[in-house]
């Protein structure tokens, strides 16, 4: 006798397929930004997962940071008097601060304290993290102040649209590195920790893009996923915020060689990184190679040469890739018809650079806050 048995498939339920979750620890380095950091701390905690975690730095604050950070959920960590100053030596200390509580695999990301996170962000790194990518630099996307905005805010939100959607864009589907932005980062510990060791600018994200970079580390681009972004409201603030650029800009050149050298012979994909490091702005490297281009093809009519008319071709061909890039970018702007008409201001846009230049040189302060300080002192809290 044969006795036959029916097998029925099983579908296992879609929550038994689910891996756990990966741990993101969400750091904010922040100095004085009690006015804003309640907001993007409940921005964060709407979007967290019960596996992750919240940290703060309070480096050297005056007002009431800590405490705004500590009423919202957040692990705080505070700096004194005594500890060096600047968001490198921030994140540096930091790192030293937990990592007998820390693996070597975790992920972190890394928000400014007026930034808000986007539709997806954790999911989105999380999940890159997930498949080996190290580091990773999410869109910014420019939130431009309600009033009293002017020209400055929606020029600086057009140069920030260019880079990312069109040439950061192009470098990632090539596979080449891209410019972090010192928000809407991430990275596994282990290479943070490495590249913070050697932090010494002003500028930690420009000095991180050029370390990381250099040491060969990839640096990926997520356009799907973004960090909403403020723009300064003002020209004391742009002034303010482009002088530290400058400062810290001065300082790689001069701190990091090796890793320079490392991007120079690497070829088109290294020079184009440094290129989006050390030559911006745009608004003073666009005329000044207009400049050179007709001052070489002058000295070619002066029979100076053909390695003249060269150049003036190579500059020529720099400048169409310029202008394409602003075209396409301000396409792709949200805000195109305020952008255009920004765009008549651009000699404004010129000498807020100028001014943060000579900023630059008078100027030794460790941090520039973008937003105007208020006209009262700020009440000091002990937290």
């Amino acid at each position: 006798m044969i006795e036959y048995a029916e097998l029925k498939t099983v579908r296992p339920s879609a929550f038994a397929l689910l891996p756990p979750a990966r741990p993101l620890t969400i750091l904010i380095l922040a100095r004085d930004e009690a006015d804003v950091l309640g907001p993007t701390l409940a921005a964060i905690q709407r979007k967290m997962t019960p596996v992750d975690r919240l940290c703060v730095v309070a480096d050297h604050c005056s007002d009431s940071t800590a405490q705004v950070a500590r009423r919202s959920g957040a692990d705080v960590f505070r700096r004194r008097d005594d500890e060096p100053q600047g968001k490198g030596a921030a994140l540096r200390w930091w790192l030293e601060q937990t990592a007998d509580e820390a693996q070597d695999d975790e992920g972190i990301v890394i928000l400014d304290a007026d930034s808000r996170p986007g539709a997806g962000l954790f999911e989105c790194l999380r999940s890159r993290l997930a498949r080996g990518e190290v580091a990773i630099q999410a869109r910014l996307e420019p939130l431009l102040p309600a009033v009293h905005g002017g020209a400055v805010p929606r020029l600086a939100a057009l140069s920030e649209t260019v880079e990312q959607r069109v040439f950061d864009a192009l470098k990632a589907r090539w596979g080449w590195p891209v410019r972090l932005h010192g928000t809407g980062m991430a990275f596994t510990r282990s290479v943070l920790r490495r590249a913070a060791l050697r932090l010494t600018s002003p500028a930690e994200d420009a000095e991180l893009t050029i370390l990381l970079a250099g040491w060969g580390v990839p640096i990926s681009l997520a356009l799907e996923t973004c960090v909403v972004d403020p723009k300064p409201r003002d020209v004391r603030g742009a002034v303010s915020q482009r002088a530290r650029w400058f400062r810290g800009q001065a300082e790689i050149l001069r701190r990091q060689p090796a890793s320079i050298g490392a991007l120079l012979r690497r070829g088109p994909s290294g020079w184009a990184l440094l290129a989006s490091v050390f030559l911006q702005p745009k608004s003073v490297f666009v005329p000044l190679k207009a400049f050179l281009a007709l001052a070489s093809v002058a000295s070619w009519n002066a029979g100076h040469g053909y390695g003249w008319l060269a150049l003036a071709g190579i500059l020529a061909g720099t400048l169409a890739i310029d202008f394409a890039g602003l075209a396409a970018g301000l396409w792709l702007s949200p805000h195109r018809r305020q952008v255009a008409r920004a765009l008549c201001a651009w000699p404004v846009f010129l000498a807020v650079w100028l001014a943060s230049l000579g900023l630059t040189l008078v100027s030794r302060r460790g941090w520039h806050r973008v937003r105007p300080e208020t006209a009262a002192k700020p009440r000091r809290h002990e937290a």
